[in-house]
C-alpha cells in the first residue's frame, strides 16, 4: 500500500459559525421568551464575534492588563 501524507488544515470558523455555537448555547443555558427572541441573540452574538475578528481582543484589555503582556 502507498503511503499517504496529509497536512492537517486548522478548522476556519467564521463570525457566523461562532453566532450560531453561541446562540445554541445561550438558548441552551436560558432558553427562549418567544421566537423573536432567537433572531435579536444570534445578531448579537453575531456583532461581538465579527467585533472581535476585526479588531484585535487586546484593545478591549485594560491599560494595566496590557502593559503586563508587553512586558
Amino acid at each position: 500500500m502507498a503511503d499517504i501524507t496529509t497536512k492537517p488544515n486548522p478548522i476556519q470558523r467564521n463570525s457566523s459559525d461562532v453566532a450560531v455555537e453561541l446562540t445554541q448555547l445561550h438558548v441552551e443555558q436560558f432558553g427562549l421568551e418567544n421566537k423573536d427572541d432567537l433572531a435579536n441573540i444570534y445578531a448579537k452574538y453575531y456583532a461581538v464575534a465579527h467585533l472581535l475578528k476585526t479588531n484585535p481582543v487586546s484593545k478591549f484589555l485594560p491599560e494595566e492588563i496590557r502593559n503586563n503582556l508587553k512586558k
